[in-house]
């Protein structure tokens, strides 16, 4: 085995890969896991996958006979996928058979042919080798070249991979071919590729994109016809002014907005591509409604709100949102409308009540300002210094919200009693909220057994008390 290989694939993938090998071999290892491998790096991807020329219909038989619990035929007609039990990556396999061109035998290389980039058309047959690298993808690699194995003919009868070549620009943070990146631009997706478009974006939003390369990159990938043609609504915006003062559109600032925000200061329950989606989408129903001015002569669109959901929703349709997600949108869109960077403990409390992901509404809301204040040239010092304010009053009020009272202790008050052997006093009160906080660390602490552990170590730790107090 390659050093590379051992080093990026842990004990259990190798074990995988052996048993796989025994059962269905000879295996061929190619995509993700063989890509961040080569690069010395860690296997990152969430799939595994394989190739093998036995038949699948027999790789099937063959894996459910020896202990392998399920196996589903993939999305692709020529695979399998191995489910596996397990949180941590990978939790799939992919088993597919060689692709090969009319007339041509199937074979590692001749799959290889049928890749998209080469940084993915390479594969290592397990364990011992060799490396196949007919189009040089290890040397691109190296170099962060991101080139379509085969130019615009790459694209014939697959084109959402014009979008997964934008995606790896940014995986890799590479330098794209300049011809191959006008064939990604050019590719006009038809509504049936609604879903995988979806999917690719949903990768894209969820890497950091900060390098100035990757924020230009993603700025041209916008331009294309892909983008276009899936997301026409957010192209209207282009007529949107968004300052009576400034040439901005809405959609650009959507876009500016979308840039700006990351993953630093979310917590779990909400994903950082549902955030960018709700930046990208949350003034649509600017374009189809009339433009007025308030009274202090700012732009006005009123009831672009309610359009904006409408316009949301023939998106969700169109990219096959699920229901879930596209509630959650809604509601972080909704929410931004709502809040600004000064709001009360009353509103943020309900937030936190009604299960929104408070942290995530709120940096919407600062990266709209953010954006906002460039358009205006105002200095956005308060502006961040107010939002990391908000972001403290959100972990205040989240413990607050979350912690335990001292009647949801394991243990009462009488049985403190009965352990302490004091009169009632302001001592117990104290011994109560002590032991909140030391069960609000981690709340399967909350036992009666390591509770009565927590009360002896405070009463050694109370010698004042007990050398003024009097046992019962």
């Amino acid at each position: 085995m390659i050093p590379s290989l051992e080093k990026g694939l842990t004990l259990f993938v190798q074990d995988l890969l052996d048993d796989l090998n025994r059962l269905i071999g000879p295996v061929y290892l190619v995509g993700g896991a063989l890509r961040d491998c080569v690069r010395d790096g860690p296997f990152l991807s969430r799939d595994l996958n394989i190739l093998v020329p036995r038949p699948l219909t027999e790789c099937s038989e063959l894996l459910l006979e020896n202990g392998y619990e399920s196996v589903v035929v993939g999305t692709r007609h020529n695979s399998l996928l191995l489910p596996l039990k397990r949180q941590d990556h990978p939790n799939t396999v992919e088993i597919s058979t060689f692709r090969h061109r009319p007339g041509q035998k199937p074979t590692i290389t001749e799959d290889l042919r049928h890749r998209d980039i080469t940084a993915n058309a390479m594969a290592y047959k397990w364990p011992d080798g060799p490396l196949y690298d007919p189009f040089d993808g290890q040397a691109d690699l190296a170099a962060r070249r991101v080139r379509f194995v085969d130019g615009s003919d790459t694209l014939e009868g697959d084109p959402p991979r014009g979008m997964r070549f934008f995606r790896f620009l940014f995986e890799l943070d590479g330098y794209p071919d300049d011809a191959d990146v006008q064939h990604a631009e050019q590719v006009k997706l038809p509504a049936s590729y609604g879903k995988r478009f979806r999917g690719e974006m949903d990768r894209i939003f969820d890497l950091p994109l900060q390098s100035i390369r990757q924020r230009g990159l993603f700025l041209r990938m916008f331009e294309s016809q892909s983008v276009k043609s899936m997301l026409p609504e957010l192209e209207a915006l282009r007529i949107v002014q968004e300052e009576s003062d400034n040439s901005a559109d809405a959609r650009q600032s959507c876009l500016d907005m979308l840039l700006q925000l990351d993953d630093r200061y979310l917590e779990d329950r909400i994903p950082l591509f549902d955030l960018r989606w709700a930046s990208l989408l949350h003034e649509l129903g600017k374009a189809v409604c009339t433009v007025e001015r308030d009274a202090s002569g700012a732009l006005d669109y009123p009831g672009y709100e309610e359009e904006t959901i409408r316009l949301m929703g023939n998106v969700f349709k169109r990219l096959s949102f699920s229901n879930r997600r596209s509630r959650r949108i809604e509601s972080l869109v909704r929410n931004l409308w709502l809040f600004n960077l000064n709001p009360t403990e009353r509103s943020m409390k309900r937030l936190l009540e009604n299960n929104v992901p408070m942290e995530g509404v709120f940096q919407l809301v600062w990266s709209k300002c953010r954006v906002h204040a460039n358009l205006k040239s105002v200095d956005r010092r308060e502006i961040d210094e107010n939002f990391f304010q908000i972001l403290r009053r959100c972990k205040v009020l989240r413990k607050e919200l979350s912690r335990i009272s001292s009647h949801e202790l394991a243990l009462s008050g009488g049985d403190m009693l009965d352990l302490v052997r004091l009169p009632p006093g302001p001592w117990l009160s104290q011994l109560q909220e002590w032991l909140v906080d030391w069960v609000m660390v981690d709340l399967h602490r909350n036992q009666r057994k390591p509770l009565e552990d927590q009360v002896t170590a405070w009463m050694l730790s109370q010698n004042d008390l007990f050398s003024t107090q009097k046992y019962k």
